[in-house]
């Protein structure tokens, strides 16, 4: 082969070699391309379906907006009648004031004659009023002067009949006490004659105290036994009170003496009461 042959061959690969090169480079940049398209594409469709959003929300925005705004000239058409209708019922309050406010004039013209014809009124009634108080005043001053006379006379009546009572009681009292005197002016001297004691001797009984030694209840009215006699100055006809600590039981009176002790009769008894061995006597409480 001459070398023009060889040349030309090595002409050819090297311009296949660019060839190949070429269509490598060029295949790689339609498929970087192809990618690119299809990115973008996507990036399109993305920020298509952004906007479709957008215009649906623009939509929808301006679907209310259209519906506000329909519903605001229902209202301020509302608002327009309402405000026709107050200045109707305006205009009609404004004329009954008007009539009210004539009313009222006609009114205090009747009032400030009325208020004259009361004025007169009331000076005429706190006249008759002054007057009637003086009268119960004085009916008062009347009644009071009656019923003080009254109660004076049933104070009186009251006194006279206590008065009369208390008389008829002094006088019963009087019987009872001359009639209780004779009995005692009997009982005193028939004390006298049995025991021989005066009467002196009786009222000015020395004090002596002592103690009950016996009693006998098998003789009436019964008989007690003292531990004091004719040495302690004990008489017959001496009267022993006898007693047990605080307890009051009765009176006795003397009808023995002997030198250390004496005998005497129960006169009374208290309540009940038993005179017993042991209580104390004395001639004087």
């Amino acid at each position: 082969m001459s070398s023009i042959g060889k040349i030309f061959i090595v002409v050819n690969l090297a311009l296949a070699a660019l060839a190949l090169g070429w269509a490598t480079n060029h295949l790689e940049t339609a498929n970087n391309y192809k990618q690119e398209k299809a990115d973008l594409q996507s990036e399109m469709n993305a920020a298509i379906e952004a906007k479709d959003g957008e215009i649906e929300d623009l939509r929808n925005n301006y679907t209310t907006e259209k519906t506000a705004r329909s519903s605001a000239k229902a209202e301020l058409a509302g608002a327009n009648a309402d405000r026709d209708r107050l200045q109707a019922e305006l205009t009609r309050e404004q004329d009954r004031g008007n009539q009210m406010n004539t009313e009222l004039a006609t009114m205090t013209a009747s009032l400030q004659s009325y208020a004259e014809s009361n004025d007169n009124l009331q000076g005429r009634w706190e006249q008759s009023e002054s007057n009637l108080r003086n009268e119960m005043s004085s009916r008062r001053d009347a009644e009071q002067a009656q019923g003080a006379a009254e109660q004076a006379q049933r104070d009186a009546e009251s006194s006279l009949s206590s008065a009369q009572d208390a008389i008829a009681g002094l006088e019963r009292k009087t019987t009872s006490l001359t009639k209780t005197n004779s009995q005692l002016d009997v009982d005193l001297q028939a004390l006298i004659e049995h025991t021989g004691v005066s009467v002196a001797e009786i009222a000015n009984m020395p004090l002596i105290d002592g103690a009950v030694l016996g009693v006998n209840n098998g003789v009436a009215p019964g008989l007690v036994s003292i531990n004091k006699g004719t040495a302690d100055g004990v008489k017959r006809g001496f009267t022993f009170e006898v007693y047990a600590g605080a307890e009051y039981k009765g009176r006795v009176r003397v009808v023995e003496v002997q030198g250390a002790m004496c005998v005497a009769e129960i006169v009374k008894t208290v309540g009940g009461r038993t005179i017993s061995q042991g209580d104390a006597a004395s001639t004087r409480i």
